[in-house]
């Protein structure tokens, strides 16, 4: 199959034409194509679905069955569940390093011998499409040549453990804001404690927490496997120069366990603005050349990462973890523009507009990949900060854990979600062993939440399917409240760190000011004195600050305090 299909070429019939080997070949190679064009721009390159590896052992991987489309546009089927030893997996021997990526590689064999007419030979007369596994090192681009005419991927820094890739859209915002994003690919075995300390410039546009440029300065708990840290930025006005983009080695640098990264040289982009991104960003989309294949990869679907112990008589194999950026999807081009769009936040208005009439309930689902790791007994596992879709504001939330059930004689495959404990039910596709504990963070200023799960006992499971929903309640009628209700307490909701002083004030319906005592429930939650002046404790966590009145009816309100510590909690 050429990478390149168009213009088509196909076979012109007529009675009595002489058909040869090359008529059928060119009849084969025309529908191939044709197909070939169509899954490219209707489902992108990657896994449509299953193909989760799984470790079994030290010597082998489970792979289950499933279905992918490579860069050429062909599918890539695995029937049934496969168990390939680590040591007949192609490309093991030529590997660099101690971690590989584990692609799914098209692969064609021959059979059914037939005579050749005229000649005492034979030769095959079918062509089997199968599928093959192959390792590669880790420094192989993994992206969709597609994708790249959206998302600016850059790797900044490499390590044999760990590797820094920078993304941000090629089209920016005039209005609004933009997510810059680190993914942060770790090939430890265990949670690792990491110091980042990153800085770029990016003229034009700020941090849109503190209206300062971006400069990070966290340490964080980075698990194996792939975490996507996310920055959002707001443009200046009437900027010059917007979108000239630069990261200098110094300004960014990593520390863990006995490591240190640093870029080895600078990075310098140019980025377009637009008023329209989404417009642009499509108008790149439809232009750009589906048939570009990665720089320096392979031709296939990767599946995942490994992580390799090398004895002086044979490579073990130590973890794996899933690539989840690498997914195929149907509506190819819209979903893949609704990812990018997940980079910006909502249009800031030019001018105040009138409050909206109170809208319908709605409601939202989606589903997350949690990838888990060995001993995983009481560790608690998070999942990225993911917007929810229904804006800002109080969101309700619940989710659960998704099992795919294979459905027989059916189109579709059928899907159940488990509520609460799920080692009470027996799954068709897998049983839970023991109690999973969830929990939901929600970020209501953002329109974003995170998930949290703790297995009270040792999961086989390598990836926990999260699905959740989110929804918005009907406006509920209000009974009028008395002049001089206390409501609440400004801020009622603020993020410190430990020893800083916050200032709380009541709030009233008619505005004016009563006395009130403040307290806490323990010294552990910090001090607050007779006018409002809280001292936040020295241990990070969450503490509530109360109020209540001195006179009339007894009224009582309370406010939030997250003390973080080098703001992470």
């Amino acid at each position: 199959m050429t990478d390149r299909p168009f213009p088509l070429t196909k076979n012109r019939y007529f009675p009595h034409k002489h058909l040869r080997a090359a008529d059928f070949e060119r009849e084969q190679t025309y529908s191939e194509q044709k197909t070939a064009a169509m899954n490219r721009w209707t489902l992108g390159s990657g896994i449509l679905t299953g193909l989760e590896v799984c470790p079994l052992g030290k010597e082998a991987l489970s792979i289950t069955p499933g279905l992918g489309v490579d860069q050429q546009g062909r599918f890539l089927a695995v029937p049934q569940s496969q168990v390939v030893p680590l040591s007949a997996l192609p490309g093991l021997e030529t590997l660099t390093g101690d971690t590989a990526f584990l692609w799914l590689i098209y692969e064609e064999t021959c059979f059914d011998p037939v005579p050749v007419s005229g000649q005492n030979r034979k030769q095959d007369g079918a062509i089997r499409e199968e599928t093959t596994f192959l390792l590669t090192d880790t420094h192989v681009s993994l992206w969709d040549p597609a994708e790249q005419h959206l998302i600016a991927h850059h790797l900044l820094a490499e390590h044999p453990t760990l590797q820094v890739y920078q993304m941000l859209p090629w089209i920016l915002p005039r209005q609004g804001t933009v997510e810059l994003r680190l993914r942060l690919r770790s090939f430890e075995p265990e949670t690792v404690l990491l110091q980042l300390h990153y800085g770029p410039q990016l003229i034009g546009y700020v941090d849109s927490r503190t209206g300062k440029p971006l400069e990070i300065d966290q340490t964080l708990r980075i698990p194996p496997g792939e975490t996507v840290l996310c920055f959002s930025l707001s443009p200046l006005p009437d900027s010059q120069q917007a979108g000239a983009f630069s990261l200098p080695p110094e300004q960014l640098r990593l520390t863990w366990k006995q490591h240190s990264l640093q870029p080895s040289a600078p990075l310098t982009l140019q980025f377009h603005c637009s008023d329209s991104p989404r417009r642009e960003l499509k108008t790149r989309l439809e232009h750009c050349a589906l048939y570009d294949q990665p720089g320096d990869g392979p031709i296939g679907v990767p599946l995942a990462g490994l992580r390799l112990e090398r004895t002086s008589l044979s490579v073990e194999l130590c973890s794996s973890f899933p690539l989840r950026a690498n997914r195929a999807c149907s509506g190819w081009i819209e979903t893949r523009l609704e990812d990018c769009m997940a980079y910006f936040g909502p249009p800031q208005p030019v001018q105040p507009q009138p409050a909206p009439e109170p809208e319908e309930p709605q409601w939202c689902s989606g589903v997350i990949d949690l990838p888990l790791h060995p001993g995983n007994r009481d560790v608690i596992f998070y999942t990225d900060e993911t917007p929810h879709g229904l804006g800002l504001g109080q969101v309700y939330m619940d989710f659960g854990l998704e099992n795919t059930i294979p459905a027989v004689n059916l189109r579709e495959h059928e899907s159940d979600v488990l509520l609460g404990d799920p080692s009470l039910f027996a799954q068709a596709s897998g049983t839970y062993d023991c109690p999973i504990e969830r929990g939901i963070r929600l970020h209501p200023q953002r329109g974003t939440f995170e998930l949290a799960v703790r297995p009270r006992g040792e999961l086989r499971q390598e990836v926990l399917h999260l699905r959740w929903h989110a929804w918005r309640a009907g406006p509920e009628p209000q009974p009028p409240q008395p002049a001089g209700t206390l409501l609440r307490l400004e801020p009622d909701l603020i993020r410190v760190k430990p020893g800083d002083q916050v200032l709380f004030v009541p709030v009233f319906t008619d505005g004016g000011s009563r006395p009130c005592a403040f307290y806490v429930a323990s010294q552990r939650d910090g001090q607050v004195d007779r006018d409002g002046a809280y001292t936040a404790p020295q241990q990070p966590g969450v503490y509530q600050v109360w109020a209540k009145t001195c006179t009339g009816m007894a009224q009582q309100v309370c406010a939030f305090v997250l003390v973080e510590d080098g703001g992470q909690l």
